[in-house]
């Protein structure tokens, strides 16, 4: 309790960044710290992480997992994005769940994701927990991850851009009235999320008429804007 807590999370991130942070975890445990820093954590922290990468991101998901995340990294003062970091990568674990909404859940996934890099920490946070027997019927997690990893790199292939929406800003303008502002760029990513939902969505029809219930929706052009 003396100890400054960006001294204490100083330290713990010197033992998430070790070869094998297991042994660590295991000293914390038998002493009564890690139950008064990481109320909550898992038998197998120590081991998943120890399966992962030294990445602190990672590692720190794999620690907290089943825990009040945010009030622990609060509590150990870890920087503010390292901590949106990893909250977003708990929110997204386990990785193959994606799957239960086929391609759409895979796109959602991949976007909700916004990196290559995020996207690697989860496959590895959940091939960690396989490797050391945590996740239930590993044999069938892992084929699962097989397939996820196939659908992800077929919707990076297929991936469309917002300047390949079949609708651009000027017919924006001219479908909705309005000129140019931020309420643009709001509805073309509108538009964008949707064709990445369901890539078949991008036609100038189905977008004009997605287009039109946006603008009659609380999210589309602000009071007072012409047409």
């Amino acid at each position: 309790a003396a100890v400054a807590p960006e001294r204490i999370r100083v330290e713990l991130e010197r033992l998430l960044a070790a070869p094998d942070p297991a042994p660590g975890i295991a000293v914390l445990r038998a002493s009564g710290i890690e139950a008064a820093l990481v109320p909550g954590a898992r038998p197998d922290a120590g081991a998943v992480m120890a399966a992962l990468p030294p990445d602190l991101v990672a590692r720190w998901a794999a620690w907290l997992r089943g825990t009040t995340v945010a009030s622990v990294l609060a509590r150990c003062r870890v920087p503010r994005q390292r901590r949106l970091e990893i909250e977003a990568l708990l929110a997204l674990h386990p990785a193959e769940r994606a799957l239960d909404d086929g391609d759409r859940g895979v796109r959602r996934l991949r976007r909700r994701a916004g990196s290559e890099a995020m996207l690697e920490r989860l496959l590895a946070l959940r091939r960690a927990e396989c490797e050391v027997g945590s996740a239930p019927h590993p044999e069938a997690v892992r084929a699962a991850l097989r397939d996820l990893r196939e659908r992800l790199a077929h919707t990076q292939a297929h991936a469309v851009a917002r300047t390949q929406l079949a609708l651009g800003g000027a017919e924006v303008m001219a479908e909705l009235g309005i000129g140019p502002g931020p309420r643009v760029g709001a509805a073309l990513q509108h538009l964008l999320e949707r064709v990445l939902d369901d890539p078949s969505e991008n036609t100038p029809e189905r977008l004009r008429a997605a287009l039109q219930r946006w603008a009659g929706s609380d999210a589309g052009p602000a009071p007072g804007a012409s047409g």
